[in-house]
């Protein structure tokens, strides 16, 4: 492993593309494969976990915005497709909220809101006060944004030089955190 002073000097010295980069390639090469894993034995609650904090992670680098927002920012850029329930992002809130139970509460009133179904064909669907989602179609969506030539790896494409900065600095305010 590098050492964490060596670590500090290439992600402060480098340009935006030393820290972000070395981030993408540490999800896709380590939380990626657990996601893949949970998902290969349907333990799809901790893919959806597992999921969303890559997901907050990089949108609040990326996008410098509350959890939720970046979030939905992450979904929208990185993860909605054209298929019927592909814009995951529409149900960002109710995804984060169902996150937050997983994580924090277990028992909760949204496990009447919200709940997964493998049969159906849509990335998402509401049905009278409750969302529905594929956790499989979800997962394949995320995929997607990590394959080779996936959207993750043109993320220089939705920035100036000087939003790539202001990128690199709240990545490195992580790291510090």
């Amino acid at each position: 492993m590098e050492a964490k002073e060596n670590r500090l000097k290439r992600l402060e010295d480098g340009s935006p593309v030393e820290i972000v980069e070395t981030l993408l390639n540490s999800i896709d090469n380590g939380i990626n494969r657990e996601i893949n894993a949970a998902a290969s034995v349907n333990a799809w609650d901790l893919v959806f976990t597992g999921i969303h904090s890559t997901a907050v992670t990089i949108g609040t680098g990326f996008f410098s915005a509350s959890p939720l927002t970046a979030f939905t920012q992450f979904l929208s850029t990185f993860m909605d497709g054209p298929e019927a329930g592909g814009d995951f992002s529409a149900v960002a809130g109710e995804l984060h909220g169902w996150r937050q139970v997983l994580v924090h509460r277990w028992l909760s009133k949204r496990g009447y809101e919200f709940g997964f179904d493998l049969q159906q064909t849509a990335g998402w669907r509401r049905d009278d006060a409750t969302v529905w989602v594929n956790p499989e179609l979800y997962c394949q969506a995320y995929r997607a944004a990590f394959a080779a030539g996936g959207p993750m790896w043109h993320w220089q494409d939705l920035f100036s030089s000087e939003e790539a900065e202001a990128v690199k600095a709240r990545l490195l305010a992580q790291y510090h955190r």
